[in-house]
């Protein structure tokens, strides 16, 4: 899992990936409309796309002689799930804490996991994207990390 973050964090560090990734963050995009907005040559393009692709931040689908890339709404989800993971715990320690301060009685969860969108009491989804959740025991939404009661 770890791997495949730093692979993402890699691939947005470049300022042109950066950039393309926030022109397909409105819609799906031709490859020719990507070479004309960032002003960069096809092999240049070529490279960063096979990069962004590479890391799954970004899909491709051939049209004719065309390419199309669009963002990667599940891998977008997984990665954004994981931070939040982060901040919803009521830790603010890595994975594994044992510290003190963790164990304290009465630790409130962090404010922000309040601000959850899903407001099924029944899901315990890190981040539910199911609008609006219906999960249950027995049929629970297949989002990643779903835990029903």
């Amino acid at each position: 899992m770890y791997t495949e973050f730093i692979a993402m964090f890699k691939a947005l560090s470049d300022a042109n990936r950066l950039r393309i990734f926030e022109m397909l963050s409105c819609c799906e995009l031709c490859a020719c409309d990507l070479l004309e907005a960032c002003d960069i040559t096809q092999p240049t393009l070529s490279h960063h796309m096979k990069i962004l692709c590479g890391c799954g931040l970004v899909k491709a689908r051939k049209d004719g002689k065309c390419m199309f890339y669009a963002l990667n709404a599940a891998t977008i989800h997984r990665f954004l799930a994981f931070f939040n993971q982060l901040i919803i715990k009521d830790c603010n320690c890595a994975a594994g804490c044992s510290c003190a301060h963790c164990k304290l009685p009465g630790k409130e969860v962090n404010p922000v996991a309040e601000e959850r969108k899903c407001t099924n009491p029944e899901c315990k989804c890190i981040d539910c994207t199911c609008d609006p959740c219906y999960c249950t025991p027995e049929n629970p939404c297949g989002c990643e990390g779903c835990e029903v009661k």
